[in-house]
């Protein structure tokens, strides 16, 4: 038995990051404005999506030795479309053989 499709793009992609300073000095690091990722459901082959970095987090981070700093990622969903239908040759001719 399988489960029900779940609609998952009410709600925007959410991804955190963190960033730790576990040495004994100081640790600056440049924080990207967008992160390029590539997602599938399974079914399909992946596709990239590009999530924006939260607006109020500055270009760059200063973190004192043992601090720690969280980093959210969001994009909306993207809408896939079904691949349009084919015709399948045999299947119209299987149909005209078979009616007698």
């Amino acid at each position: 038995m399988l489960q029900p499709a779940r609609e998952a793009a009410a709600q925007p992609l959410e991804l955190t990051l963190l960033y730790t300073d576990d040495d004994a000095r100081a640790l600056t690091v440049d924080i990207p404005k967008q992160l390029t990722v590539n997602i599938t459901n399974g079914d399909l082959p992946p596709a990239p999506l590009t999530l924006a970095r939260d607006p109020k987090v500055p270009d760059r981070l200063r973190l004192s030795p043992g601090q720690y700093r969280r980093v959210r990622y969001t994009a909306a969903w993207p809408i896939r479309r079904a691949a349009p239908s084919k015709s399948i040759p045999w299947a119209s001719m299987s149909r005209r053989c078979s009616s007698r």
